[in-house]
């Protein structure tokens, strides 16, 4: 997949999201990048935002992910598109609530 996005160009955003899941862990620098080549392309959906915040984490780049996670808060809702809590926002809160606050209070 890496290799099919042209050098130099902002490729399908949505590849550079999915690619960025995939690889998150393993490699958060890389994901963080494919993050940012997305949002360049012109992707804004609040999961962009959230994938930031947890690789930030990853890299112990606590302000970075607070940050990261307060915008995609802030443009999410408690429920989702079907009237029901929205898990993801919530797993994101409570992981920002346990794992980054305590770092960015320090």
């Amino acid at each position: 997949y890496i290799d099919a996005i042209p050098r130099g160009a902002a490729g399908d955003p949505l590849v550079r999201l999915n690619l960025a899941e995939l690889i998150g862990s393993s490699d958060p620098n890389l994901a963080i990048a494919h993050l940012e080549k997305a949002r360049e392309a012109g992707y804004a959906e609040p999961e962009l935002d959230r994938a930031l915040g947890y690789r930030h984490a990853d890299l112990g780049r606590w302000k970075d992910s607070l940050d990261a996670f307060n915008r995609y808060l802030d443009r999410t809702g408690p429920l989702d598109a079907a009237g029901r809590e929205d898990p993801a926002r919530n797993a994101a809160k409570e992981f920002v609530r346990r794992s980054v606050l305590p770092h960015v209070e320090e």
